[in-house]
């Protein structure tokens, strides 16, 4: 058996209403600050500083993290995490950005894995080979 199961994001504060915000905070306390899944019966958790996101593989057998949210820098950085919790590879932000490009979402569009990256540059989309981290398909949308 190589899949995660019960993957659950970890908020600063978990009983706030982040889908209508009404005391209107920003969106940095809104975000996830850790994520956990179980993999043969063992809890992993990875904590994000200061904040994240994450999104399960298609085929459960890891996870893909941003940690560091819309921080600069080495802050911001985006990997694939092994159902164990190994690093299965690091992702490089796009050679032709800004320097203040950072990743800043990830999630399935269809079928392919896509890191968003965000910056005075624009918006780009980048989808990934989850097995082998190679890049699939650049999308700018400025």
């Amino acid at each position: 058996m190589k899949s995660i199961s019960a993957l659950t994001k970890h908020y600063k504060d978990p009983t706030y209403d982040r889908v209508t915000n009404p005391a209107r905070r920003p969106i940095a306390e809104l975000l996830p600050i850790a994520v956990t899944w179980l993999y043969r019966g063992q809890l992993h958790r990875i904590d994000f500083e200061p904040s994240g996101a994450a999104c399960a593989l298609s085929d459960m057998s890891g996870v893909a993290v941003i940690d560091g949210l819309y921080e600069s820098g080495s802050r911001n950085r985006a990997y694939i995490v092994n159902a164990d919790g190994s690093i299965r590879f690091v992702l490089s932000k796009p050679m032709n950005g800004a320097l203040d490009d950072s990743f800043s979402d990830v999630y399935y569009v269809g079928d392919a894995l896509s890191f968003f990256v965000s910056g005075s540059a624009g918006e780009r989309r980048i989808e990934y080979d989850a097995d082998s981290g190679l890049v699939l398909r650049f999308i700018e949308s400025r």
